[in-house]
């Protein structure tokens, strides 16, 4: 029943058990009652499931015209949602209160849900769970930031090309032609954009979250990806790929680890035609994927790394909830000047961002670097940060590969789509003036080389914006900005 008019106040539920996820639990269904001006919010309900408790938790809900809710809530019940919800447990019974799951369920709701329920409001940010999953395709965008990434870019792109149908790629400063070479396969290939971004500190959290909220369509159906130029995926053709997000279509956000990959050839770079040692266990660190259209709030940010995604601000946050699904095949080691390069453009990167580095963001390229400059730069130190790569490094640094295979790491060759891209470095050419020249056979065609596209970052707004094209001087001053500016000796 319900009161025409009242305060609000508490009512106590009935749940009973039926699954071990609390999130999964939170079954909210948008109602045709949307908020209208100088209108109170809609009736807030909640069914909250566990396993194997059963308990009674308290509900409170601000109905319609600020009266009421009384009701029976179901397990499978699905109910309106638009509004706070607060979630806290009721009194229990002396078995109940010694019960350690009860214990850690009502810590893990007020850290959830009672702390941060401001987050939950407008509209149902966990609405998808539950929801029927929608196997038609879905198009999938690919977001990748590059630096000097030569070694490996073409192989890249080709996997790339593939899989997604629409393709990001950001280039942060190169010096040594994947700027060209982005800039020549985007004119090649219609479903690629290139854009570029001269901020010399690594904010990469701030620019993957931009370019998602602002070139990304936010209601379309899709999937949006992270991966860097030495992450792979393990599908073998598009449609495989596609029927594996269709299996995940319910879930907003996905979560794939690490496969950190240990080359047995330390010297050639190759990626297809190589063997690697596969570890027994992914890394316990992971990459997200996720669907725009199923996170129902605008209010979020991709953390540094692209590991994480959060709802609400860097100040007030928590945690989304993602999916465990497929790994990633990760190439971090190749060889031994693709290391050097890798942790001295991290470092300067990092060192660039001054106060904005936050705890220890980016900790890791400082602790390789100290390693590699009081070690030997053998074979057996790049196979033993591979191996420990993402975490704290922890001695002996150094791992033979004969040493790893004893520990369960087991030979493997990728088996990834490809396709071949339709330029490749060799393509590229300098004439006078930096002036870029694609070679085609017998013709050449001279581009001039201008920054067009360009992400500009505003550090005490911490906002971005694209900016029109510059001058041929501003040009050379990037270009010289673009010259790494760290040279220890390693």
């Amino acid at each position: 029943m319900k009161s025409p008019r009242g305060p609000l106040v508490h009512t106590r539920q009935t749940v009973e058990a039926s699954t071990a996820s609390i999130l999964s639990a939170l079954i909210p269904l948008p109602s045709n009652d949307l908020h209208r001006k100088n209108r109170p919010s809609p009736a807030i309900w909640a069914a909250v499931r566990l396993a194997p408790l059963k308990s009674r938790w308290l509900v409170r809900g601000r109905g319609t015209h600020n009266c009421s809710v009384w009701g029976r809530i179901r397990p499978a019940e699905l109910l309106p949602a638009h509004s706070c919800l607060f979630i806290a447990p009721a009194h229990r019974s002396n078995e109940e209160n010694n019960n350690p799951l009860h214990d850690f369920m009502n810590t893990f709701l007020k850290s959830q849900f009672i702390a941060r329920w401001k987050l939950l409001w407008s509209s149902p940010l966990l609405a998808n769970v539950g929801r029927v999953a929608d196997h038609r395709r879905k198009k999938t965008t690919l977001i990748t930031m590059i630096r000097n990434e030569k070694g490996i870019l073409e192989t890249f792109s080709a996997h790339a090309l593939s899989l997604f149908d629409r393709i990001i790629l950001v280039d942060h400063l190169s010096s040594d032609g994947s700027r060209e070479y982005i800039t020549l396969l985007s004119e090649k290939h219609p479903n690629i954009e290139c854009y570029f971004f001269d901020e010399p500190g690594y904010y990469q959290s701030e620019l993957m979250t931009w370019i998602t909220q602002n070139l990304v369509d936010q209601e379309m159906p899709g999937w949006v990806f992270f991966l860097d130029v030495d992450e792979f995926l393990p599908f073998r053709s598009k449609e495989e790929f596609d029927r594996k997000l269709s299996e995940l279509d319910s879930f907003p956000v996905i979560s794939m680890p690490w496969l950190n990959l240990v080359p047995l050839d330390m010297e050639s770079g190759d990626v297809i035609s190589q063997f690697f040692l596969e570890p027994p266990q992914p890394s316990s660190y992971h990459k997200i994927a996720f669907q725009p259209s199923r996170i129902f709030s605008t209010s979020y940010f991709i953390v540094q790394g692209n590991h994480a995604l959060f709802l609400g601000t860097r100040s007030s946050k928590v945690k989304f909830p993602a999916r465990d699904s497929f790994p990633i095949y990760h190439l971090p080691i190749r060889t031994k000047q693709q290391l050097r390069g890798k942790v001295l453009h991290g470092v300067e990167s990092y060192r660039r961002m001054g106060s904005d580095r936050r705890g220890k963001m980016g900790s890791h390229w400082d602790e390789i670097l100290q390693i590699m400059e009081a070690s030997s730069v053998t074979n057996e130190l790049l196979a033993g940060i591979a191996a420990q790569y993402g975490g704290t490094l922890h001695p002996p640094y150094e791992r033979s590969l004969d040493e790893l295979r004893e520990v369960g790491y087991r030979e493997l060759q990728m088996e990834i789509s490809f396709l071949q891209p339709p330029v490749s470095f060799a393509d590229i050419s300098y004439g006078h003036g930096n002036a870029l020249i694609a070679e085609e056979g017998d013709s050449s065609e001279m581009r001039t080389q201008t920054i067009n596209r360009r992400i500009e970052f505003n550090r005490s707004k911490r906002s971005m914006q694209i900016v029109e094209p510059t001058t041929s001087h501003n040009s050379k001053q990037l270009l010289d900005a673009r010259r790494p500016s760290l040279h220890p000796t390693l």
